[in-house]
């Protein structure tokens, strides 16, 4: 006994040196891999480190600081092997994902933040008509170089991207901390968050969803914490970068705040009227759902409010390309076109469990697409996660743990928000937040029948990728 205790202490004392070494390790073939790409792309690196460090230490502390460091440094190699990997499949986009039926709005940003284009750079049409706000932010980097007569590499806006996506797994960390106080649960949230496959793909690449995906999670810790100036500053950032997500987090920071703040016991939603308010609010989204399409009230949002929430020529746009050129999109455009009551269940269910694997997908017209190579490996972890997310449901039940009954309800329910609304996996991608703090809440102490549940789950969810690709593999 005496012996093993030995041992335990000193692989305790080990762990924080090992961690050191290993963060400085990334730390420097960060550096060299940014180098080797783009030499002065290490002076926006070390900036955007700094930034990112110095905003961390302040909310959440000298240890919330480091890990944000580490993040930093992993995530930037990941951005460079993303980057490479899509400039060798599609050199003609210079890194970026690609065009129609490939890539995503990457390069369409990159045109907006940057004034000097090459020649054969493929553009939108319309791109000199059109700003956003992504846009401008891109361009305090952008417009900075070339003040400075430097050319602007993609690699100095990606950047921006890590420098914000940083943040995210140690605030999951602390969220999930500061719920259980459980380190081995915070640990497990935070290396699961950072990661992320899913994320990886849409947060590594020139688009804003990543950015977004972290003013969810420290909209969460502010409100946790009661930091409220921080709660305003990332629900009105996210707003300003894309007001239906602002809403959305909006929509949640407030029923986290209802049901597990304060105003809990003031109000007595427990038990009944807990469950009561899970029902009124499934309810709203089946009848709204089912409303917008009969009504067409995408149309009046669009006189109220200027804004196209539901973004109805795109959606129309996306689903014909969808049907056909991949085949597992064009099964969710089918199931969009079937009457809303059978639409919005399917829907969901779909839409639950994207991106799956389907090596299939992983190359389209003959060209390999690391971004749906990143889904792909999601959809193995996705397979695994959602057996840890039963059994973090069913603790949380069995406990009447507020907090999470709530996460798990706004989870669903914004879930099938994004699948009637947005339509597009990569929307999902703040919500893994909540589907990571579940996952990591499941993890640990949980009893043999929630456990017994959770394989099920696992192993019900493989079955249906296994299918699925089958059934993908016969109508292709």
């Amino acid at each position: 006994m005496r012996a093993a205790n030995a041992v335990g202490l000193v692989l305790e004392r080990a762990r924080w040196p090992f961690h050191r070494f290993a963060a400085t390790t990334a730390g420097v073939t960060a550096v060299v891999a940014v180098f080797s790409t783009s030499p002065h792309s290490v002076v926006v690196l070390a900036l955007m480190a700094a930034l990112s460090v110095g905003f961390a230490y302040t909310i959440f502390g000298c240890g919330g600081a480091i890990r944000v460091g580490r993040a930093f440094s992993i995530l930037t190699l990941l951005a460079v092997a993303i980057y490479w990997a899509q400039k060798i499949t599609l050199p003609e986009y210079m890194g970026f994902s690609g065009g129609l039926g490939v890539g995503t709005d990457d390069s369409y940003f990159y045109s907006l933040a940057v004034s000097n284009l090459p020649a054969d750079f493929p553009v939108r049409s319309y791109f000199l008509l059109v700003d956003h706000p992504y846009a401008k932010l891109l361009r305090l980097v952008s417009k900075t170089e070339e003040y400075l007569a430097i050319e602007v590499h993609p690699l100095d806006l990606l950047v921006v991207n890590v420098a914000f996506l940083a943040l995210l797994a140690p605030c999951v960390r602390e969220i999930i901390f500061g719920v259980t106080g459980d380190e081995r649960a915070a640990d497990a949230c935070y290396w699961m968050t950072l990661f992320c496959p899913f994320i990886a793909a849409n947060g590594l690449v020139l688009i804003r969803d990543g950015i977004v995906t972290s003013a969810f999670a420290l909209a969460i810790f502010a409100l946790l914490r009661r930091q409220w100036l921080l709660l305003i500053m990332a629900v009105g950032f996210a707003t300003w970068l894309r007001i239906q997500h602002g809403i959305l987090i909006a929509f949640v920071v407030g029923v986290i705040w209802l049901v597990s703040g304060p105003r809990e016991r003031i109000m007595g939603l427990v038990g009944k009227r807990l469950l009561a308010l899970g029902a009124i609010a499934l309810l709203s989204v089946v009848v709204v759902a089912g409303l917008w399409t009969q009504l067409n009230f995408a149309e009046i949002a669009a006189k109220l409010a200027g804004v196209d929430f539901a973004r109805q020529a795109f959606l129309d746009t996306f689903f014909a390309q969808a049907m056909s050129l991949d085949s597992g999109t064009s099964t969710y455009a089918t199931i969009t076109q079937l009457p809303w009551y059978g639409r919005l269940p399917l829907s969901f269910l779909f839409f639950f469990g994207l991106p799956y694997f389907q090596p299939a997908s992983v190359h389209v017209d003959g060209v390999l697409v690391p971004r749906y190579v990143l889904h792909s490996v999601f959809g193995v972890l996705f397979c695994i996660y959602i057996g840890y997310f039963v059994r973090g449901t069913l603790r949380a039940i069995r406990e009447r743990h507020r907090f999470m009954i709530s996460v798990v309800a706004i989870y669903l329910v914004s879930i099938a928000l994004v699948a009637q609304f947005s339509m597009q996996p990569r929307h999902k991608i703040p919500l893994m937040v909540l589907f990571y703090i579940v996952v990591a809440f499941g993890a640990l102490k949980t009893n043999v029948h929630e456990k017994h549940v959770g394989y099920a789950a696992s192993l019900a969810m493989g079955f249906f990728v296994l299918i699925y690709n089958a059934y993908i593999e016969q109508v292709a």
